[in-house]
């Protein structure tokens, strides 16, 4: 993102106050978020946020995302995780975690991170990944997965 919308989205939350990730709020923000990326997002995209919402605890590892996908590797699924991750937050800004270099993790605006005690490095194949549940419930609002 370019420095002009950086720093139009930190006085817009300095004024409003940060986006939320959690609750009601966070809720209707990625519903009206995935409702504008939705058009966008290609057949293996949403093939891999179904497989996501449908796995125990909500939680897979890149490897996993990836069959999900159909990709070989699990790089093309962090890869297109974090395509539809940088879209969402254009939509509804937050802070994701970075980079060592600065630069945002996008599937961070997705997924945290699956397993607290996990020290494995977040691009790699077996990372484990957990839906945020403001995600969990735009999918299911907008008729994408079903808990049947």
């Amino acid at each position: 993102m370019s420095e002009a919308i950086l720093a139009t989205q930190r006085a817009i939350d300095e004024e409003f106050g940060t986006p939320q990730r959690e609750g009601a709020e966070a809720d209707t923000a990625y519903t009206e978020a995935l409702v504008a990326v939705l058009p966008s997002l290609t057949a293996a995209q949403i093939r891999m946020l179904q497989a996501h919402y449908c796995a125990p605890d909500r939680t897979m590892t890149a490897a996993q995302l990836a069959a999900a996908a159909g990709y070989t590797s699990y790089s093309g699924a962090n890869l297109q995780y974090g395509i539809i991750g940088r879209a969402i937050l254009e939509q509804h800004p937050l802070d994701v975690r970075k980079r060592q270099d600065g630069t945002p993790i996008f599937t961070f605006a997705l997924a945290d991170e699956g397993a607290p005690e996990q020290h494995a490095d977040f691009d790699a194949a077996e990372w484990k990944w957990k839906m945020l549940p403001a995600l969990a419930h735009a999918l299911r609002v907008l008729g994408i997965v079903s808990d049947k």
